[in-house]
């Protein structure tokens, strides 16, 4: 797949990510900023979420969302490095923040990384070329999604 030009897809909304860091922020109950993620296939990639809500979310990306869940997880078959920070962790002097465990996980409801308030998260992954494609991201806390926590995840 081809990158479509950034305001051919979805103008300035997007996060292109070109290997390195790309931030995603969950910054109120029910929407991902921005709401389509590109990324590409076979470099190294690292997604940063950043919770600045009072709730609670996750993130996940798959394809055909049903009951709270991806009938198919993107990185369901692929190694990835999960962490997750307390962003008061975070000071001027360069410091390296505190990783707090059990924030992050890949199980049977798929790979995720789940933020509480204040939290941020990070996936660290390569992916397969033949996942070039069209995927959603999603947030299936009770109420998000369906309130419009999703978006969309361009593998190229």
């Amino acid at each position: 797949m081809k990158r479509p030009a950034a305001r051919e897809r979805c103008g300035p909304r997007c996060i292109y990510g070109s290997g390195g860091a790309t931030r995603a922020d969950a910054g109120n109950a029910t929407s991902f900023s921005p709401a389509v993620l590109q990324i590409p296939a076979e470099r190294p990639v690292t997604l940063v979420f950043v919770n600045k809500g009072v709730v609670e979310h996750e993130f996940m990306v798959g394809r055909r969302a049903v009951n709270g869940d991806f009938e198919v997880d993107l990185l369901a078959n692929v190694n990835v490095e999960m962490g997750s920070e307390d962003m008061a962790d975070h000071d001027d002097t360069g410091a390296a923040p505190h990783d707090h465990p059990g924030m992050d996980v890949q199980d049977d409801h798929g790979t995720m990384v789940l933020t509480g308030p204040g939290m941020r998260g990070r996936m660290t992954f390569v992916l397969p070329g033949d996942l070039r494609a069209e995927w959603e991201m999603a947030c299936f806390i009770p109420g998000h999604y369906d309130g419009g926590m999703h978006g969309v995840v361009v593998v190229y």
